[in-house]
């Protein structure tokens, strides 16, 4: 006998064997032992929840009850007066009136004939339409079930004209519970981390977390969390709480230790990003309300303590922001070839944004060794010449202003890790690299030109009339984006502030003009090159 896979091995057969959905089977169950049945039923809900186990069960319930059957109440594929159609692969017109024409024919043991359509919202508009009449004043022996995972495009024609049951996830405690049991009957060994992870990763479907359990049972009678860990490709829970603990301890030097723990493991950096949102939303949810809000959060009781101390040494400020953050970086990582940098980036900005802007704990760095002892060599003393004296030179009058400006520019590029001089030269190459990823971004910033520089932040002034371009540009989202490309090109943190400034002129006019002067040349067409 062939293998049978535990999704298939484990199917319910009766109403009471479902698990988490007893507002749907209680409802069906009420209908039938009162003969109040419908003709037509549209199940809806997320994959692998149990609706096509539901239609299935309920066909055979409501023949079972019927007076008139005499037989047919296989359950598996053994039963003439129940027809699956797979509603993505038989979507056109001419499937639907095959199902009209043949709803005509009496049932064969008979009782009703029942025709489930799975998917059915992939049917075309022509198909429903052919269905409309029937199933509207369908013959007395024919019964519909329709099953979705989209019911906003199943049309509202055919919806109202069926009783609608929507399945619901399934919590990750009763997926859990029940891959306890099947294991038990297995003679499996699974590690309680193991199941965590499993019914995690199932995202609420039964049918999802089964054939997990499958794969990692065909490597032996043992499962560990470290092999569901290493299927799935999930990240251990507990690097993810030491990580948000050294955020919120605003330990940088920690916080960079763990990321590379996590990568060393094997994990992909482009995932890390996701479980900290991922993480933080549940922190949130248990400081809203850790009594109420816990059916909410995907984790057991003994890491849902862990959150809750987590949650209790946060604001709820604290806790948007540092999302805010963790989402953004994500939408960076996609943009960028560079997903580590991201996210390190976004762990030291949480850490900031948790200090309040003061600098986040860093380790000493290690002092150099120092060099072994040598003997100076033997020098001659030179002969002593007098200096000249020295003169100071003349103090030239000069304006407050241009006292200032020149005073601040020469402390500003004493302490940049960048000048003005270093912006304008590689202005172009940073405004590329903008628009290689986000087009309408880099060509608001060829508006712009770099007017100043003070340490790590740059000032890009526009023109009067180029004002809806500096507001683009300081939306949250579009400001985070352009620090973040700026940041990779310099290889440090910047951050840039839009300003307006009249009489701004961009560096690469002023060249063209001249080269314009030069050949008494005209401009045809412009074009940026952001090779």
């Amino acid at each position: 006998m062939s293998y049978l896979v535990f999704a298939r091995k484990y199917r319910p057969r009766t109403f009471d064997e479902v698990v988490g959905q007893e507002h749907v089977t209680g409802a069906l169950k009420s209908a039938i032992a009162a003969n109040k049945t419908g003709h037509a039923f549209l199940f809806s809900g997320p994959r692998g929840v149990g609706k096509t186990t539901c239609a299935r069960i309920l066909a055979r319930e409501i023949n079972k009850a019927a007076p008139q059957t005499t037989g047919g109440l296989e359950f598996d594929g053994a039963n003439l007066d129940i027809i699956e159609i797979d509603g993505a692969s038989n979507r056109g017109i001419e499937e639907a009136r095959a199902i009209r024409e043949s709803a005509m024919f009496m049932s064969m043991a008979g009782g009703y004939k029942f025709y489930i359509i799975d998917e059915v919202h992939m049917l075309t508009e022509p198909a429903f339409n052919a269905l409309l009449k029937t199933l509207e004043e369908p013959p007395a022996h024919v019964k519909f079930i329709f099953a979705t995972t989209d019911p906003e495009k199943v049309p509202t024609t055919i919806r109202s004209r069926c009783q609608h049951f929507h399945f619901k996830r399934l919590p990750m405690d009763l997926i859990k519970s029940q891959l306890n049991a099947i294991c038990k009957i297995e003679k499996l060994s699974v590690d309680d981390e193991a199941l965590v992870a499993i019914a995690r990763a199932a995202q609420g479907g039964m049918r999802d977390a089964l054939g997990i359990l499958d794969q990692l049972a065909a490597g032996g009678d043992h499962v560990t969390v470290d092999a569901a860990n290493a299927l799935l490709g999930l990240i251990d829970v507990k690097y993810i709480f030491d990580l948000v603990d050294s955020v919120i301890l605003k330990d940088a030097s920690k916080a960079m230790a763990c990321v590379e723990g996590i990568i060393s493991a094997g994990k992909e950096d482009s995932r890390l990003a996701r479980d900290m949102v991922e993480h933080f939303r549940h922190v949130m949810m248990m400081k809203i309300d850790a009594e109420k809000l816990q059916g909410l959060v995907d984790y057991p009781v003994f890491y849902r303590r862990q959150l809750l101390d987590q949650a209790n040494r946060l604001t709820m400020d604290q806790i948007l922001k540092v999302m805010d953050i963790f989402i953004m970086a994500r939408e960076t990582e996609r943009l960028t070839d560079a997903p580590r940098l991201a996210l390190e980036l976004a762990l030291v900005r949480a850490i900031v944004a948790l200090s309040g802007g003061a600098t986040p704990v860093v380790a000493p760095a290690p002092l150099p060794p120092s060099p072994p002892p040598v003997a100076p060599p033997q020098v001659r003393p030179a002969p002593v010449v007098p200096k000249a004296p020295v003169v100071p030179p003349p103090q030239r009058p000069s304006s407050g202003s241009s006292a200032a400006v020149s005073s601040v520019n020469t402390v500003t590029g004493a302490n940049a890790g960048f000048s003005l001089a270093d912006v304008k030269q590689r202005w172009d190459e940073m405004t590329a690299a903008v628009q290689a990823k986000k087009t309408y971004l880099g060509t608001y910033l060829l508006e712009g030109s770099p007017v100043s520089v003070d340490g790590n932040k740059l000032t890009v002034a526009f023109p009067g009339q180029f004002l809806y371009h500096k507001e683009c540009l300081e939306e949250p989202a579009a400001l985070m984006f352009v620090n973040d490309v700026f940041s990779l090109v310099w290889g440090q943190d910047v951050a840039v502030n839009f300003t307006i400034m009249e009489g701004v002129v961009r560096e690469e006019a002023s060249a063209l003009k001249e080269a314009l002067d030069m050949v008494q040349g005209e401009v045809v067409n412009e074009w940026h090159n952001n090779q």
